[in-house]
Formats: structure tokens, sequence, C-alpha cells
């Protein structure tokens, strides 16, 4: 299984890591993902196979030398960020309760499954990513890191990941802002 998002599906599923990935014989899960640890990752499986990924990431020059600074980073972060899924799963459902009545605005899924969505606008790349720099530097609000351009023309879309910055922006200052990067993008 690939859990690199694995932490963030507990609150749609409802069920336990456990009962999530039964249906695997491993599962890789990221500590940077989600977690926000510097790096790494972790694989799970029977010993036989973690023995034989083990001797194949060495091969493939993988093993580093000193772990260390990167498990210390994901232990420091691991209970904290696991307790605020949770909130970070409603908050992405609020963010998107919010945005939808936005003209230009669009969500894939519709309801989000996890704390990450995208969002979509009837606009281009380039036009949006002029309207979020202005917002930065007018507003100090980062809407978005990047977007991209779908195979429709002058639909483009960017990945919003709902953790601690956007539990902290009120709903009023969300809907203002995303209205300012949809009329601005115009």
């Amino acid at each position: 299984m690939d859990g690199a998002r694995l932490w963030e599906t507990k609150s749609f599923y409802q069920k336990s890591y456990a009962e999530i990935c039964s249906g695997f014989d491993s599962v890789y899960v990221s500590f940077y993902k989600g977690i926000g640890a510097m790096t790494g990752t972790m694989l799970l499986g029977k010993t036989e196979f973690i023995e034989e990924a083990r001797t194949w990431l060495r091969r493939f020059g993988g093993n580093l030398y000193q772990l260390h600074p990167f498990v210390a980073s994901a232990a420091m972060r691991f209970d904290n960020a696991l307790a605020q899924m949770p909130q970070y799963y409603k908050r992405a459902n609020e963010v998107c309760e919010k945005l939808k009545d936005i003209e230009g605005i669009s969500f894939c899924p519709e309801k989000p499954q996890i704390n990450m969505f995208h969002l979509y606008f009837d606009a281009s790349a380039e036009k949006l990513t002029q309207a979020r720099d202005r917002i930065a530097g007018e507003d100090k609000i980062w809407t978005a890191n990047r977007f991209v351009t779908t195979a429709l023309e002058n639909l483009c879309y960017t990945e919003i990941y709902v953790g601690e910055g956007l539990l902290q922006i009120k709903d009023a200052e969300l809907l203002k802002t995303f209205s300012k990067l949809v009329e601005l993008s115009k």
C-alpha cells in the first residue's frame, strides 16, 4: 500500500490504521507528508520482505549514514500531528463549504475525503499566479504554491492541504481572500 497520506485517512474512514491497511501485505508511510518531519518514511511488512527491501535500499544508495536527525524530527512531531488530523479534516470540509459559493471555483473531490483537495479555477495559471503574488504582497496571505493548467482551456487547479495554517484563518478572511483571487485573475 502506498500510504503516503495514510495518516490523513482515519477521520474519513472512521477505522483504525490496522483496519485500513488490513488488505495489504506491506505499507509505506511518510513522516514528512502530514506529520511534517524533515524527511523520512517507513516500510512495514513481513520480516523477509523488509530484509529484502533493506538490501535493495543499500544497492540503490539510499542507505544514509546518519538517520538520527530525521528520526528525531519525526518522533518530535508524530503524536501531535496525528492528534490534529481530525481537526484538519473537519476544517477541509468547512473550507469547501465556505468557498463553494464563489463563482469560478470548483472542487475535486466535491467533498474532501482527507484534509487535502484540488481547487479548480476558471482562469489561466499566469493570471492566478499574478493574483496570488499581489495578495501575498498586499495582504500577507499565501493562497497557493502553484497553479497547474488542465487539458481544458482556461481551467487550472491548485492543491489545498489543510493544516495548522488554515486552522488559524477565520472564515470571513478565507472567503474575502479567495474571492479576491478569483476577481484579480479575470
